[in-house]
C-alpha cells in the first residue's frame, strides 16, 4: 500500500460545546524543543488485501469498512516516556506506528483532565497538529474518540501543569488502521459543488459523513441533522440503524461536517470540522419489528464556522414524489449528490427487506430504480433523501444501484415517524415536541446571518447620507455598504450605523449593506435608489465666510442656508465636531481642539462647502 500523508500545515481549531472540543495551543514539546527519544508501539501487521476482497461481497452497500481496530490498553504507568520539568509540569509522549495506514485514529477510555491540562495528536514532522484536547471534553460516560490523522505515525502528547487539581485518568483502548485511500467512489459520482448541486447549498451543510467502532473494524455512514418543532437547536441526526444500533456504537461516532471538494472536479476536502460522541435516541431493531433508522443526539451543537443546517421533514403517508435528490458520502468519498428525475416515481416497497440478516418491515421502503445524476456505494447507507421540497423522506437502507444501474431502498420516514407507538422506537416524540403533529416541516440554518433593516438613503447636495438599523443577530462583527453592487470602502464597525457618501457625480445610485459575521455574510437589506442632479450647486461656494482663520479661539461662519449641518474633520479624515443651526450665522468654540490643519464641511439642502480652517 502506498502511503500517504496529507501536508495541510499546522491546524488549530476553536469549538464550543461538549464534543471533541480543539482549543488554541503548542504542544510542550515543541515549544520547549524536547528531544524525541520517546518510546514507540509498533502495531502488528495485516492482511488488508484481503479484507478489500470481503468488502466487494457488500453488495447491498451497508456501513463501509474502512479501517481495522487494533485493542490496546496504553496507560502513562505502562507506555511512553515521562518528562518533568523544573517547574515540576508532566510531560507524557507517546509514539504509535502502523506501518502503510493512510490514516490513524484513537479511542480514549476513562477519561478525565484536570483544568489546563492540554492533550494533543500530531505527526512527527509537525505537519498536522490536533489540539489541543482540555477538560472541556470530558463527558459522562468518559469516551473520546478522536479523528483521523492522516499518516502511519502519531505521537500522543499530555500536559499537566503542577499542581492540578486532579489526577488526569484516560488509557488508549483502540488504535484504528485506515487501510483505504478516501477517494475511491465510482467515476460517475458528482461532486456537490457541481452545476447540479446549485439548488443544494443550504442543504449540503445538513448532511455529515461520519465513522465508528463496532467489533475489531472501523466503518463509515453518512447521515443528516434534523430540526424538531421546538426550534431548540438540539442536535438531533437522522442516519439508519444497520449502520448505529447501540450505545456503544454512538459513543464512538465522529462526525466530519464540510468534508467536499470547493470544486466540481476536486478530488479532496478538509477534514478538520468534527464532533465526536453521541446518544442513541431512538431505533426501532428488535423481534417485534425492524425498522431501519437510528436518531442519535450529538454530544454538541455545531459550532458557527461548521454552518450548520437543521434540514425539514415529510411525515405525509401518501406522499407520492416524482424528483428525489440524496447528498451522501460513497465510500467516504467527499460529499456527493445523486438524484432521480425521470422514468417511474419512486414507489412503496411492498415486501419485508432482509438485510444483513435482520427482516425489515414490509411497506417501510422507498424503491428507487435507477438514478439519472450518480448513484449510491457503500458509506452512503443512512444518507437522507430529500423530496422536491428538499425534506428528508427517508433514509438509505441499501441496495444493487451502480454506475450502470439497479436500484436503492430507502426507510420511509413516515413509517419511522409513528408506526410504533414506545418512545424510543420512533421519531415523533423526538421531533414533534410541540406537539403541533405537521406533515411537513421546514429547515433553518442554526446560525442564520440576518441582514441590516431599515436602510434610508437622503440627498445632501452632491452627498447621499445613509443610516441602517443593526439585525438582532449575535456575533455580527461589522457592515459593508454597496454602491450600484460593487463594494464601497471598507468593513465598518458593528458600532457605525450611518456612512456619508460624498461628491458624487449627476447620476443614478443604488445602495444596500450587508451584515459582516465571523463565518459568513448576510444578504443585502432594502435596497435605496437615489437621483444626484447639482446642476444648482456650487460645491466651493465663496460666500460661505470662515473667520478669523487662523483662529484659537472662537472661530464664525457666516452666509450660511437654512438649517445647515457643520462638520469639522482631521485631515485624515475622522470626524471630531458636528452641529446643526438654522441660523445664517454660527459662532464655535474651538479652544479644546489642537493646533493644526482642520476641514469644516458645510451642508445644506442647495450645496456642500468644504473649507481650511488653521488653529493656531
Amino acid at each position: 500500500m502506498k502511503k500517504t500523508l496529507l501536508i495541510i500545515g499546522v491546524i488549530f481549531c476553536f469549538l464550543t460545546g461538549q464534543s471533541q472540543i480543539l482549543t488554541e495551543g503548542t504542544p510542550y514539546s515543541i515549544k520547549k524543543q524536547l528531544n524525541n527519544k520517546i518510546e514507540e508501539k509498533v502495531l502488528p501487521s495485516f492482511d488488508y488485501k484481503a479484507l478489500i476482497e470481503e468488502d466487494k461481497a457488500n453488495l447491498m452497500k451497508q456501513a463501509y469498512r474502512f479501517a481495522k481496530i487494533f485493542p490496546v490498553n496504553y496507560t502513562m504507568e505502562n507506555s511512553g516516556t515521562m518528562y518533568i520539568d523544573q517547574e515540576g509540569n508532566k510531560i507524557w509522549r507517546l509514539k504509535i506506528i502502523s506501518k502503510d495506514a493512510f490514516s490513524m485514529a484513537l479511542i480514549f477510555r476513562n477519561f478525565e483532565l484536570p483544568k489546563n491540562a492540554e492533550l494533543y495528536i500530531y505527526t512527527p514532522d509537525k505537519s498536522y497538529i490536533f489540539g489541543a484536547i482540555t477538560s472541556k471534553n470530558n463527558k459522562t460516560d468518559k469516551i473520546l474518540p478522536t479523528a483521523h490523522i492522516p499518516s502511519d505515525e502519531i505521537i500522543v502528547e499530555y500536559f499537566e501543569p503542577k499542581n492540578a487539581e486532579i489526577n488526569a485518568s484516560f488509557y488508549i483502548s483502540e488504535v484504528s488502521h485506515n487501510y483505504r485511500d478516501d477517494n475511491k467512489s465510482e467515476w460517475c459520482e458528482v461532486n456537490i459543488n457541481c452545476e447540479e448541486g446549485a439548488d443544494w447549498q443550504n442543504l449540503k451543510h445538513s448532511v455529515c459523513r461520519y465513522d465508528f467502532s463496532v467489533g475489531s473494524y472501523e466503518y463509515w455512514c453518512t447521515g443528516a441533522l434534523v430540526a424538531n418543532t421546538n426550534n431548540d437547536d438540539t442536535p438531533y441526526f437522522l442516519t439508519a440503524s444497520h449502520c448505529i444500533s447501540s450505545q456503544e456504537m454512538a459513543s464512538t461516532v465522529t462526525l466530519y461536517f464540510n468534508y467536499e471538494s470547493a470544486t466540481c472536479d476536486g478530488t479532496t476536502g478538509p477534514q478538520t470540522q468534527t464532533i465526536s460522541n453521541a446518544t442513541l435516541i431512538a431505533n426501532k431493531n428488535d423481534g417485534a419489528g425492524n425498522l431501519d433508522f437510528a436518531l442519535l443526539q450529538i454530544s454538541a451543537v455545531p459550532p458557527a464556522e461548521y454552518q450548520a443546517y437543521y434540514a425539514g421533514w415529510n411525515t405525509n403517508d401518501n406522499f407520492n414524489p416524482n424528483v428525489v435528490t440524496c447528498i451522501h458520502h460513497p465510500a467516504g468519498d467527499i460529499k456527493k449528490i445523486t438524484v432521480h428525475n425521470a422514468g417511474n416515481n419512486p414507489s412503496v416497497y411492498p415486501y419485508s427487506l432482509g438485510m444483513g440478516g435482520i427482516t425489515y418491515d414490509s411497506h417501510a421502503h422507498w424503491y428507487i430504480w435507477d438514478w439519472e445524476v450518480g448513484t449510491t456505494e457503500g458509506g452512503s447507507s443512512g444518507s437522507p433523501l430529500f423530496d422536491h421540497n428538499k425534506r428528508i423522506i427517508g433514509d438509505l437502507s441499501g441496495g444493487t444501484a451502480n454506475c450502470d444501474g439497479g436500484y436503492d431502498l430507502y426507510q420511509r420516514f413516515s413509517i419511522a415517524w409513528d408506526s410504533y407507538s414506545v418512545n424510543n422506537e420512533q421519531l415523533k416524540y423526538w421531533l414533534d415536541p410541540a406537539e403541533i403533529n405537521p406533515t411537513t416541516f421546514d429547515g433553518y440554518y442554526l446560525f442564520t446571518y440576518n441582514s441590516p433593516q431599515n436602510l434610508v438613503a437622503e440627498v445632501t447636495g452632491n452627498s447621499v447620507e445613509l443610516s441602517w438599523d443593526a439585525p438582532s443577530s449575535k456575533n455580527i462583527t461589522g457592515f459593508q455598504l454597496y454602491r450600484n453592487e460593487e463594494l464601497l470602502g471598507s468593513e465598518l464597525p458593528n458600532s457605525q450605523l450611518s456612512y456619508t457618501d460624498d461628491n458624487l457625480e449627476n447620476d443614478d445610485y443604488t445602495y444596500c449593506v450587508k451584515g459582516i459575521y465571523e463565518y459568513g455574510t448576510s444578504d443585502c437589506s432594502n435596497e435605496e435608489t437615489i437621483t444626484i442632479n447639482s446642476a444648482n450647486i456650487n460645491i466651493y461656494d465663496n460666500r460661505i465666510n470662515v473667520y478669523p482663520n487662523p483662529v484659537n479661539k472662537i472661530v464664525s461662519i457666516n452666509n450660511l442656508q437654512e438649517n445647515s449641518k457643520i462638520e469639522i474633520y482631521t485631515i485624515t479624515g475622522i470626524k471630531i465636531y458636528e452641529t446643526n443651526t438654522s441660523n445664517n450665522i454660527i459662532n464655535i468654540d474651538i479652544s479644546n481642539i489642537n493646533s493644526g490643519a482642520y476641514i469644516i464641511k458645510i451642508i445644506s439642502a442647495k450645496q456642500i462647502s468644504n473649507k481650511t480652517l488653521i488653529i493656531e
